[in-house]
């Protein structure tokens, strides 16, 4: 709990020093806000390193995360409107927020990497291939295959309108 005293407090006094003429509630709603993104963020990694170790996606299905953050949001406003992280003797200083700063820059890190290495897994487990998963799932444009799409049709017209006179001129 002291942590989170520490996290609150530290949002809370940055938040008061840059927006000067925002009222207590105000800054409250968005200290609330900030904290329980970054809640919902470290409810995502774990939710990811989980399907990184062979849990499927309906462990946690995404609408649960979602009124998770609502529910915490909540928790978070009312643990906060008692001004309970005020009175633990923390006083506001730049350190503070370098240290909290510091601590949601990993948080952000660690959840892109997960989502990084959950990205890759999904596409090998799609038996996509590297070429593939390196262009993000991208199939390259093959002129000879028959589109599948809108999509696919414009590339094989402008394929055919454009670069195919194009290639054909240089040779």
């Amino acid at each position: 709990m002291k942590i989170y005293n520490y996290v609150a407090f530290s949002v809370y006094g940055l938040l008061k020093r840059v927006n000067k003429k925002d009222d207590k509630r105000k800054l409250l709603y968005k200290t609330s806000l900030i904290i329980s993104l970054i809640m919902v963020l470290v409810s995502f990694t774990i939710k990811g390193i989980l399907e990184l170790n062979g849990y499927n996606d309906t462990v946690i299905p995404p609408l649960y995360l979602f009124l998770w953050m609502i529910i915490v949001l909540i928790i978070n406003y009312l643990c906060l409107k008692k001004r309970g992280f005020q009175e633990n003797g923390f006083e506001f200083t730049w350190k503070n927020t370098v240290v909290v700063i510091v601590l949601i820059s990993g948080i952000i890190t660690v959840f892109i990497l997960v989502a990084d290495k959950n990205r890759e897994r999904i596409f090998r487990k799609r038996n996509y291939s590297q070429d593939v998963t390196d262009r993000g799932g991208i199939k390259p444009f093959n002129p000879d295959e028959k589109p599948q799409s809108l999509e696919g049709e414009v590339r094989l017209w402008l394929y055919d309108t454009f670069e195919k006179k194009d290639s054909a001129e240089s040779k």
